[in-house]
């Protein structure tokens, strides 16, 4: 669903430290764990119900497929520390202005139809028909032999690669990394640590940082 805002103040402040981490170890490993599913030998479909922020919907980009309920809730985070990693990917699917639409108005978010028209999601069904759907398509996937399954994701993902997506991915490390050096994040991230997550982000919400 995306970071949990809704812990204690203690709780919710090492939850914003671990995220904005700045070394690059960490941020490597970051990007990593989203081009292991990416490149995960079997196909892989994301079923996406409720809220899918942030963190979350850059899972789904990397996964093969994604099937969301119509009125399932996909966005960006409340407040704006990060920025290097999620428009990007969502660039690939939904195209660049798109993707600049949601990044620039945070907490910006859309429903499951409008994913699917816009291509960040293969469809939508209504929320009763969502697990069944998901099934019955993993079911006929299944029916394909492993090796056959393997060689046509390559050949989809080897096509995006040459454009430069695992790339591109990549970068997102080094602009997540800049974003977390600038002055407004900074104060960001100290509002946080004070105040806990949702602290913050009330105090974004109220212009405190414009």
């Amino acid at each position: 669903a995306g970071a949990d805002f809704s812990g204690p103040g203690n709780a919710s402040a090492e939850v914003v430290q671990e995220d904005v981490a700045d070394d690059h170890v960490k941020l490597q490993a970051s990007v990593d764990r989203y081009l292991r599913i990416w490149n995960h030998p079997k196909p892989i479909i994301a079923q996406v119900h409720g809220y899918c922020l942030g963190i979350a919907t850059q899972i789904c980009v990397v996964c093969d497929i994604t099937v969301v309920a119509e009125d399932a809730r996909i966005g960006f985070p409340s407040i704006p520390v990060g920025g290097g990693y999620i428009s990007p990917m969502w660039t690939w699917l939904v195209g660049p202005k798109r993707a600049k639409e949601m990044s620039f108005t945070v907490g910006s978010q859309i429903d499951g139809k409008t994913a699917s028209e816009w291509g960040w999601a293969n469809r939508a069904v209504p929320a009763d028909q969502l697990e069944e759907t998901v099934r019955q398509m993993a079911e006929r996937i299944a029916n394909v032999p492993s090796k056959i399954l393997r060689i046509k994701k390559l050949g989809v993902n080897r096509t995006m690669d040459v454009q430069g997506f695992s790339t591109a991915i990549r970068f997102g490390q080094e602009f997540d990394a800049m974003l977390h050096y600038t002055e407004p994040v900074k104060e960001m991230q100290k509002a946080m640590r004070e105040r806990g997550m949702r602290g913050g982000i009330d105090a974004f919400n109220s212009g405190e940082f414009s």
